[in-house]
């Protein structure tokens, strides 16, 4: 994804009820960090599908969510999603998931 555009909730929602919301996917951020992406349809902005997240009003940055639970529970209520799809980035893993402990029996 090389663009991000952060959208207005009302915004959001106004896709939502065109069917213009093509696809979502949550990205590990950090962690406690979870980002919905949508990827939007819109033909008079863009001729390809575009990539937004959801921008928080007063502080003119990015919503994430602390739980992803949370976040699922927001998007099936809210969005009537069934599926979505889950991108954990390299950067995003603790310290702690990149080294492996390999068993050996002598």
């Amino acid at each position: 994804m090389a663009e991000l555009f952060l959208l207005m909730q009302l915004k959001i929602d106004e896709y939502h009820r065109q069917g213009k919301i093509q696809k979502v996917t949550i990205r590990r951020e950090g962690e406690k960090e979870w980002l919905p992406i949508f990827e939007i349809v819109d033909e008079a902005i863009k001729p390809h599908p575009f990539h937004c997240a959801l921008r928080v009003r007063s502080k003119g940055k990015v919503r994430t969510w602390a739980d992803p639970r949370l976040l699922v529970n927001f998007l099936m209520d809210h969005y009537q999603l069934e599926e979505c799809h889950l991108i954990f980035p390299h950067h995003s893993r603790g310290a702690n998931e990149d080294e492996k402990e390999v068993d050996q029996d002598d």
